[in-house]
């Protein structure tokens, strides 16, 4: 299956795409940038400067660079589809793009110009970029040269570019580069496996919870936060949504649509005992349980609006704390469990709030006309994240908690929300439709390392993680 990662560029055509990746599980500093290898260019059999025919040299680039980890990112040229057939226009045998591996499509000599390059590079945490590819004084060179005005460190590969039917180009290009300063470094002295870094090598620990219709009915699973042992807890003909646990992890408050109208619920963490929580009107929606286990916060439409409302864990002094015109949503608890954040509509956009407890001292944390979303937490109160379509798509963010010091996480082009923290603080893991449908990902809390835990035509939303019970 191709993965499509919308590029965040002013032409439609140019798009990254990861080919059916599995879950990723090394990171490294750098990146194999093969350029233009495409039938079109290589009817004239275009040899390096050690009079081999590119293709075979840059597949074998390509093989060492899988074999330790190191992402093989394909940049390919598609100005001319007018004109070339499509065959034309693909990687020039024995090229092929493997699972894992990246395309970048391109309407310009360099490969970052207007292109989702420089983001996806970004994403993977690569700052070194070992250049390899057709044709020397062209594409590679122009290509290179945005590399480095992007700040990235740049290794051309001798023996790995060709200008035309002899090495003698490429040979003098070499020659060039190196008295410039650049870095020009044979192929059999590269050390791919030095670039990565071992020491992450293992899946993510942990369990995950979502939400997904892929048995054709809104359900609640549990899943592995690598991916593994997916787990259907709920199974009923109702449309059961937005899993949360309890803070000592032994049960699960979520929403279900048995007859039209939405209400609260809990389970036990394996799906058993289900009760609905009684003395809270509907439709309600979105709870999410308080820090000490001992509250819910949620949407409730009682009154014909979006409310934020609390209430006892079993059901009892139910509160409503906002009353706005506008609709307030998406509610959650920082860790302090004396305020609450939520997302509340406004006349120049949705934006991110907090409050205390009681509905007071209400403030908000970002600004413009966007929309703003989804916040959540650091589990030392640290960072929040959130989403927005700021830029015109929908991205994760983190910011401070009183709203400044913005990062944005991803630029995949596409739609991203609902970021959740893990218990250890170090990684969030969010949905986002980047391949063409919903699916659960997890990245490093800085946006690097990221991986991808569901992967099926179905949509996998709202996910969260399990907290740690080993402590």
């Amino acid at each position: 299956m191709i993965r499509v990662l919308a590029a965040a560029c002013l032409l439609c055509l140019i798009q990254a795409v990861l080919v059916a990746a599995d879950v990723q599980t090394t990171s490294c500093s750098a990146a194999l940038l093969i350029i233009d290898v495409q039938n079109a260019w290589l009817t004239d059999r275009a040899l390096t400067t050690d009079g081999l025919p590119l293709p075979e040299k840059a597949a074998a680039l390509a093989a060492a660079a899988r074999e330790e980890g190191v992402p093989v990112i394909f940049v390919i040229d598609v100005a001319y589809r007018f004109r070339f057939s499509d065959e034309q226009l693909e990687l020039a045998e024995p090229l092929e793009v493997l699972a894992g591996d990246y395309v970048v499509e391109k309407l310009h000599p360099n490969g970052f110009l207007e292109t989702s390059l420089e983001p996806l590079l970004q994403s993977l945490g690569v700052t070194t970029l070992f250049i390899s590819g057709y044709a020397t004084n062209e594409c590679v060179k122009e290509t290179l040269e945005g590399g480095r005005e992007g700040g990235f460190e740049i290794v051309i590969v001798d023996d790995g570019h060709s200008g035309g039917r002899s090495g003698t180009r490429a040979s003098a290009w070499n020659r060039i580069w190196s008295g410039n300063g650049l870095q020009v470094t044979p192929s059999w002295e590269i050390d791919f496996a030095s670039l990565c870094d071992s020491s992450i090598d293992s899946p993510i620990q942990g369990t995950l919870l979502f939400d997904t219709n892929r048995d054709g009915n809104w359900e609640i699973y549990s899943i592995g936060a690598d991916g593994s042992d997916p787990t259907r807890l709920t199974d009923s003909r109702a449309q059961d949504y937005g899993p949360w646990p309890s803070p000592d992890g032994s049960r699960i408050v979520f929403f279900s649509r048995p007859s039209g109208i939405n209400h609260i619920y809990t389970m036990d963490i394996d799906g058993q005992n289900v009760l609905k929580v009684p003395g809270v009107p509907g439709p309600s929606a979105g709870p999410v349980w308080s820090p000490d286990g001992s509250q819910f916060v949620f949407v409730s439409f009682f009154d014909g609006d979006a409310e934020i409302c609390t209430a006892s864990a079993d059901g009892t002094d139910f509160r409503q704390l906002t009353d706005n015109a506008g609709g307030d949503f998406e509610p959650t608890w920082p860790p302090d469990g004396e305020h609450i954040g939520w997302s509340g509509e406004s006349p120049d956009g949705s934006h991110i709030f907090t409050m205390h407890i009681d509905g007071s001292d209400v403030r908000q944390l970002t600004v413009g006309s966007s929309f703003n979303g989804y916040a959540h937490w650091s589990p030392d109160g640290a960072r929040v994240a959130f989403c927005s379509d700021r830029t015109g798509a929908w991205e994760i963010y983190a910011m401070d908690p009183d709203g400044s010091n913005v990062v944005q996480l991803t630029s995949f082009g596409s739609r991203s929300a609902a970021p959740r923290w893990s218990p250890d603080g170090t990684r969030i893991v969010f949905q986002s439709d980047r391949d063409g449908d919903t699916e659960i990902y997890i990245m490093n809390a800085d946006g690097s390392d990221l991986r991808q835990v569901t992967d099926n035509t179905a949509e996998d939303a709202r996910p969260v993680w399990l907290p740690r019970t080993d402590s």
